[in-house]
């Protein structure tokens, strides 16, 4: 019960929670509506409220948004509609924020030398001992009440109801008190970690030696499947399927789609199957063997590719189509994927995004900019689902449920955050200074769990490549106006003097 009622704004905790009500909410007043009130009430004004936390506190701000619009009723005293949870003033109302410093502080050095404390009342020695504070219900504890040998209905359905509300108290697993976790001394987390791009930006260095070189634009970088191998980079046109010897390329003047087995790199790529008068613009894999195609008319086409015998000839190789997505009207400029959150983003010409599902190949939402640019680049966080946009001015980030985070363009924290309903008017720019810079590379995220000082991503600027970090916002005094979120510029990491000239086309985070 505890935690439907935390979770009571979506699906399919909502309908949960009402089969536990008899088919109705509760009275709004008891209803989770607010984060001060609830921690007034398990801190000090109610002993019985006992109630632990649930992960989605540190990690998903989804469950604090009434995003289906549940009509909860109003409260009694004063008046107001019970809707989105209402966060603390340093929250600066902004759900993804109280989540990313909740997280912070679990993730801090008070919380870790405090933790075995934690341990010893729900796993340990204190959850049954009667000189601590432990506040569980009786018949939540394991073997308080034995449901089968209870012949009466109404008390057994009574026992039911409580440990519904109530929960379960997890089993003891020790006896003694749990030893605190030691935080002094040297760090034993991985080096990449202590010191990688997240924490020391500025000890980045470029190889060398290029890695690897192409005599047409790189479209995309694949990291090794091997730690000791290199990345591979991939041509516009062509695909690589991942783990295979083959290849999938299309743009012929047949307007035909073409897989090629090719076992060695100097070797003779050979024809194992062939898709003809299929116009592709773009495509892209959104899982090992879902391959998504783009038109010029803006229709996506979802194909399933199977392999058998190692796929190196006519007949080991098949597609079939599974679905047609539509819902553009303009043409599609960017796509990406991610196998992790099941998402595909397809961008427009005119600024607009869709998000699809590719579980059920169903569309979810459209992401909307506020400049009717093109938008060329995107990119989605395999660490908290973060989507990123960028046309050749302005870099947006929305949020995984499509709530506009912050954006900014290359000269700086120009603009900030997003003005929906009200278009930003961009600084003028004088003709007789140099072109203005752009966006001229692909966009990738950092992918770690979780960044303190918020999450990473890189852009190629020109012939630079530019690190933003989404820094998250703090209050310092009570009237100060504090955005949630802003994109920051950390600094440029320039191209080697031996290559000057060429814009970076391509960039990605490998490890």
């Amino acid at each position: 019960m505890i935690v439907c009622s935390f979770l009571i704004r979506l699906s399919p905790f909502t309908e949960i929670f009402l089969a536990l009500q008899g088919g109705n909410f509760d009275l709004a007043d008891r209803l989770f509506s607010s984060i001060p009130r609830a921690w007034e009430s398990a801190s000090a004004d109610n002993r019985g409220d006992v109630r632990e936390l649930i992960p989605e506190f540190y990690y998903s701000s989804a469950f604090l948004r009434n995003v289906n619009h549940h009509d909860f009723g109003r409260k009694q005293v004063s008046g107001d509609s019970v809707d989105d949870v209402v966060l603390p003033p340093w929250a600066l109302d902004d759900p993804m924020l109280f989540v990313h410093r909740h997280r912070e502080a679990l993730e801090s050095d008070f919380v870790s030398k405090h933790l075995h404390a934690w341990i010893d009342l729900t796993f340990g020695y204190k959850q049954r001992d009667p000189a601590s504070y432990n506040c569980f219900h009786p018949l939540s504890y394991r073997g308080a009440v034995d449901l089968e040998n209870i012949t009466d209905e109404s008390e057994r359905a009574a026992s039911t109801a409580i440990i519904h509300n109530f929960g379960q108290t997890p089993l003891q697993i020790f006896k003694t008190p749990h030893p605190h976790r030691f935080v002094g001394g040297r760090s034993s987390l991985p080096t990449h970690q202590r010191f990688g791009a997240a924490e020391q930006w500025q000890l980045l260095i470029r190889s060398i030696l290029p890695i690897t070189e192409s005599p047409a634009p790189i479209f995309d970088i694949v990291p090794a499947s091997m730690p000791e191998a290199k990345p591979t980079t991939q041509m516009k046109n062509r695909l690589i399927v991942p783990n295979t010897h083959l290849s999938v390329q299309y743009g012929f003047a047949d307007d035909s789609l073409r897989i090629y087995y090719q076992e060695m790199v100097f070797s003779t790529p050979r024809l194992v199957h062939l898709v003809e008068g299929l116009s592709v613009d773009h495509a892209i894999f959104a899982g090992p063997t879902l391959l998504i195609t783009v038109s010029d008319q803006g229709i996506l086409t979802a194909w399933r590719m199977s392999i058998k015998a190692g796929g190196h000839k006519r007949g080991d190789v098949t597609l079939s189509r599974e679905a047609t997505l539509r819902g553009h009207d303009s043409r599609v400029t960017t796509l990406t994927a991610s196998a992790d959150w099941s998402l595909l983003v397809s961008g427009t010409e005119d600024g607009k995004a869709m998000v699809w599902d590719t579980n059920r190949l169903r569309y979810i939402r459209t992401l909307q900019t506020p400049h009717e640019e093109p938008l060329v680049y995107s990119a989605i966080s395999e660490a908290d689902g973060l989507i990123a946009l960028a046309s050749k001015r302005h870099l947006y980030l929305f949020s995984l449920n499509g709530h506009p985070i912050a954006s900014t363009t290359p000269e700086g924290d120009i603009f900030s955050d997003f003005t929906f309903g009200l278009p930003e008017t961009p600084a003028p720019v004088d003709e007789n200074e140099d072109e203005p810079l752009s966006y001229s590379g692909g966009i990738t995220f950092l992918k770690r769990d979780f960044l303190k000082f918020g999450p990473l991503l890189v852009v190629g600027v020109d012939n630079e490549v530019a690190l933003y970090r989404c820094v998250p916002g703090q209050r310092r005094f009570e009237d100060e106006v504090v955005k949630p979120w802003r994109l920051v510029e950390q600094g440029r990491l320039s191209r080697s003097g031996d290559h000057p000239h060429g814009d970076c086309c391509m960039v990605k985070f490998i490890g």
